[in-house]
């Protein structure tokens, strides 16, 4: 437990304030500042008095903030709604042409995989390139393995949020993802768990009527599966409609990115519920433990923005690099900004336990570089 709580620190703060102000809530009083949030801190500071003279016009108007003018909310599910509803044409053409559900799954997105290879001679290669990567090995083992690219060794991620969920899934009545989309993860959770095993309810929440008429072509090719598919907005969560008749995994796999703001509401309705349960997110999200970063994104003050990414490209080889870029990246597409502060708000008042956790990574499910996914799993404190 010790190193979950060390790394609940992490992921909260560890913050080391660029201006001596209040830390946000997601910040403990007591979080030690880090090497790479000091650094970090240091960069927002230096940036937001004299922002990096080398970048151009060019390169600062490429990260201009997108207009959403419209609303943040309506925009999303228009460009969900044409994103989704691109694919149902060619998804009843494909399953009318007899294609199978495991084969559509393969074609449509490729099944991620996520093992470490090791024998006498591939240990001795892991263990001299992860020597110095302690965090790398976590609760499941490392989380990092070694590659090779271009004829050199690489270290490479070793987390598959597919796995993870069949793993944490095995012995529940219910499996209910938040933002389903056309519910590929649900799909490729049915097809793991075969045919046998306890049976289990699934449910695939959804912001968009294209996404949830895809999931229902898709359920057609799978007539063992019971899925129920309901409209879900994460600003105003409902989940009344999965029965609290047994353990139940929630899930969400970078959907609360496309919220900039979610409703708190949700852990308060996982709260009132009277059998076992977990929540498990897959958001890119790790950035918002650094309390500079936090603090200008809230701020909304375009002139920081710009100051944060005029260096950017002369700070890329630093140990910072990544969650700089990431809440760029969010600033600029209008994504989330205040996951983490409600979950350590509910840790830190005693409400929620986090189980485990695992910062900043990419996936065979997400390979952008500048929108890494942050694992978390969480659970009553009480239980």
């Amino acid at each position: 437990m010790e190193r979950l709580r060390t790394g609940w620190l992490a992921l909260t703060g560890k913050c080391a304030p660029a201006d001596g102000g209040a830390k946000p809530a997601c910040c403990p009083e007591d979080a030690t500042p880090t090497p790479v949030a000091e650094q970090l801190a240091a960069y927002c500071a230096a940036m937001f008095k004299a922002p990096d003279p080398s970048a151009t016009e060019k390169q600062l108007a490429a990260l201009q903030p997108i207009d959403k003018s419209e609303g943040k909310t309506q925009h999303t599910k228009g460009v969900y709604e044409d994103h989704w509803g691109k694919r149902i044409d060619g998804l009843r053409a494909r399953i009318k042409a007899g294609e199978s559900i495991g084969y559509l799954l393969r074609t449509l997105r490729p099944y991620p995989h996520g093992t470490s290879q090791r024998n006498r001679v591939s240990g001795a290669v892991t263990d001299h390139f992860l020597k110095d990567f302690p965090l790398l090995h976590g609760t499941r083992g490392f989380t990092g393995r070694i590659e090779v690219v271009n004829g050199r060794y690489q270290i490479a991620n070793n987390v598959d949020p597919i796995t993870i969920l069949h793993q944490e899934t095995a012995k529940v009545t219910n499996i209910v993802e938040l933002g389903s989309g056309p519910g590929w993860n649900l799909f490729d959770l049915f097809v793991l768990r075969g045919a046998g095993g306890r049976p289990v309810q699934y449910f695939g929440l959804e912001y968009t009527d294209a996404g949830i008429e895809c999931a229902s072509l898709l359920q057609g090719l799978c007539p063992g599966m019971s899925l129920t598919s309901r409209q879900f907005d994460f600003t105003k969560p409902d989940v009344s409609m999965v029965p609290d008749n047994g353990p139940t995994v929630f899930f969400s796999h970078h959907a609360i990115e496309q919220v900039e703001d979610i409703s708190p509401d949700l852990y308060e309705q996982l709260l009132r519920r009277k059998t076992p349960w977990s929540i498990l997110h897959f958001e890119p999200v790790g950035w918002q433990r650094y309390e500079p970063l936090l603090r200008a994104r809230l701020s909304e003050d375009l002139s920081q923005h710009r100051a944060l990414a005029s260096g950017r490209l002369s700070a890329m080889g630093s140990d910072f690099a990544v969650p700089l870029n990431a809440a760029i990246n969010s600033w600029r597409v209008g994504y989330n900004r205040n996951l983490l502060p409600i979950l350590a708000g509910l840790v830190d008042a005693g409400r929620l336990a986090l189980v485990d956790a695992i910062y900043d990574f990419t996936s065979r499910l997400n390979v952008n570089p500048v929108n890494p996914t942050t694992y978390v799993r969480l659970q009553s404190a009480g239980r």
